[in-house]
């Protein structure tokens, strides 16, 4: 530019400039100085915040191009015009003799007066450069008319060789004042050298200089680069990197790689959350150190599509849930809709179970390699804002101390260090705590022994003697709702099944888990139970782990009472429960695009998978079915409960 051409230039100037004074006397003299037509036109641009664009010159006009498309000729003979691309900006000075202002050391005999305004000034003169149109006054003020600043930036890009570790460069669109660039997902350190073109004095970040091919900065949320413009005026441009879409995202690396074998052995590694427009909560991204194994019984043996469990270093909330460390990822394989678990947790919401697990879908890569749709969200355990009971220590075991709290599990695999068959054959299992002492585990047995015994006593009814004397009825109505309304085939006193025990307290059915089987998506209901795979017939009520008129809910629900309450809170709930169709089509809808890459990796729409009662072919299939499923065993419950 002309900031770095020699001193002769500017003489080549000063020869321009004495015609320009030409027979003007030294001494201050009153001058009446009146606007050319020409700069009564420019003034009107500078005032109607037009954008400069460039400047086309020849040997009788100049014309000044803006960036709206509209053009200015000046005649040259109207005020001085330098052009600084190839020569110096003009130095204006006064010359205190004469009271007049001079033109790199050439006397214009235009008088100084400060005290005027714009206005009532005369032009000294005009001088541009690629970057902006000054005008000189009179009054001593120089007027810019600038470039538009969103227009300052002009290149920003990543090249590889630049930066260790991204495989290809990335090339970011500027729009307005968003920098945005698509990373690979293969990117795992975010610190990066850009190159980049602007047109201003500088550019900085957070203050500090900042140099094209040279600067690293971290890139792992926004970078705002400020850039102070010709005219003295800062603008501030965005720059993000992010995955191409906008649905959130689960980025996991383990270190060096290494596979997750089992479900037992931590690996750790790095996950990065993202949730580009804030759908689940205001933060866009949250990085942290992990360890993560293997989750899940079936779903982890039998399915290629693998369920996590995630324990972060340090507490953190995902996406807006209560800070924790412990978090799952759930595959969701064989069902089809994506959809299921999401939909047994809002029917449990609704039916005011004590605790519900909140689960968001995301997309997951794991080590580079796209995963599929899963759902990221709470793990089952004790915690704040979770199963939040006090457990029993270690000396709680004796008096009212050894009666809680306890969290049990309902588990035919009986795989927990404490675990052991009820009187009624119910599987049990302590999960906390996992190693109770032998008071604790005697009083337990005995409490369910007693409970049991209750049941199915003549006065099992009795409301102080019989099984309401042992557990908290209205959860274990509510729960029963759930479990018969998404015909849950482990729903029965048999998997999956979790109830708490507080001190002083009864049993109370906490939480539901588990539930990608249910809602038509099992076609062993027959084999099992010699029982339809429809959306007709009762299950909970009727069949226990042993099969029909075994279990709890076969006996307590031959109490009247206990079906006057179900039938009670069953028509308080079901205009809620009647939406949930609604619920099903709005997520399937977001899930749409997400749902078509996961079925990209997994292959399987057109294929049966354990326990698929019925394989549609399509998403929308799936949906569907799910949806009619649904809306059939809802009415068909209506009826008849309204008998009871």
């Amino acid at each position: 530019m002309g900031m770095n051409v020699k001193y002769l230039n500017r003489l080549f100037v000063i020869i321009l400039l004495v015609a320009f004074s030409g027979c003007r006397k030294d001494e201050p003299h009153e001058m009446q100085l009146e606007w050319p037509e020409s700069f009564k036109q420019l003034m009107d641009a500078y005032y109607s915040g037009k954008y400069f664009n460039s400047v086309e010159q020849n040997d009788d006009f100049t014309s000044v191009c803006f960036v709206d498309g509209s053009r200015l000729d000046i005649p040259n003979d109207d005020v001085k015009i330098i052009d600084c691309n190839l020569f110096d900006p003009p130095v204006i000075a006064e010359d205190a003799k004469t009271g007049t202002w001079t033109i790199n050391l050439v006397r214009t005999g235009i008088p100084v007066d400060r005290s005027l305004g714009v206005n009532d000034s005369y032009p000294l003169c005009l001088w541009f450069d690629e970057d902006c149109l000054n005008i000189a006054m009179s009054n001593g003020e120089s007027l810019t008319i600038g470039r538009d600043p969103s227009l300052s930036l002009t290149e920003f890009v990543f090249y590889a060789a630049d930066n260790y570790g991204l495989n290809q460069g990335i090339n970011c669109q500027i729009d307005g004042y968003d920098v945005t660039g698509l990373r690979p997902v293969s990117l795992n350190d975010f610190h990066l050298v850009p190159r980049f073109s602007y047109r201003g004095r500088s550019i900085k970040v957070d203050g500090e200089d900042q140099v094209s091919g040279k600067t690293k900065q971290d890139f792992s949320s926004p970078v705002r680069y400020d850039i102070e413009l010709y005219s003295g005026q800062t603008v501030s441009f965005t720059v993000q990197l992010k995955l191409s879409g906008d649905f959130p995202l689960v980025i996991i690396h383990t270190n060096g790689g290494a596979p997750i074998r089992d479900r037992h052995t931590w690996v750790p590694g790095t996950i990065r959350i993202e949730d580009p427009k804030n759908q689940y909560s205001d933060v866009a991204v949250l990085t942290s150190k992990m360890n993560i194994h293997g989750r899940g019984n079936t779903s982890w043996t039998n399915f290629p599509k693998k369920p996590y469990r995630i324990k972060l270093d340090e507490k953190a909330s995902v996406f807006g849930l209560p800070k924790n460390k412990d978090w799952v990822l759930l595959a969701s394989y064989s069902d089809k809709t994506l959809l299921r678990d999401a939909t047994a947790y809002e029917i449990s919401r609704i039916c005011g179970m004590k605790w519900t697990p909140t689960f968001h879908h995301v997309e997951l890569y794991l080590n580079n390699v796209y995963q599929g749709v899963y759902l990221l969200g709470d793990n089952k355990e004790v915690a704040k804002h979770r199963v939040d009971i006090d457990v029993v220590t270690p000396s709680d075991n004796d008096g009212d101390a050894v009666t809680g709290g306890y969290y049990f599990e309902i588990e035919q695999q009986l795989d927990k260090p404490v675990s052991w068959s009820t009187s009624m054959g119910v599987p049990m299992m302590f999960v906390e705590p996992e190693q109770p002492t032998n008071e604790q585990i005697t009083y337990v047995k005995r409490y369910f022994d007693q409970f049991e015994a209750a049941i199915t006593s003549d006065n099992y009814a009795s409301p102080t003697e019989g099984y309401a004397k042992y557990i908290d009825v209205d959860s274990f109505v509510n729960y029963y709702i759930v479990e018969e309304l998404l015909k849950n085939i482990d729903g029965n006193l048999r998997k999956s099944t979790f109830l708490t025990k507080e001190r002083g307290g009864k049993l109370e059915m906490y939480h539901i888990w588990d539930s990608d089987l249910t809602l038509g998506n099992c076609d062993y209901f027959n084999s099992m139970y010699n029982v339809s795979n429809s959306y007709t017939g009762f299950f909970i009520k009727d069949y226990g782990a042993q099969g029909y008129g075994s279990g709890w809910y076969y006996r307590i629900a031959k109490d009247p009472e206990f079906k006057k309450k179900v039938k009670a809170r069953w028509n308080e709930l079901k205009p809620q429960l009647s939406r949930v169709p609604d619920f099903i089509r709005k997520t399937s809808q977001e899930l749409s695009d997400p749902a078509a890459r996961n079925f990209q990796k997994w292959d399987i729409l057109s294929t049966y998978v354990w326990p698929n009662a019925r394989v549609t072919g399509s998403y929308d299939g799936e949906v569907s079915y799910l949806i009619s499923f649904y809306a059939n065993r809802l009415d068909w419950l209506d009826t008849q409960i309204a008998k009871w």
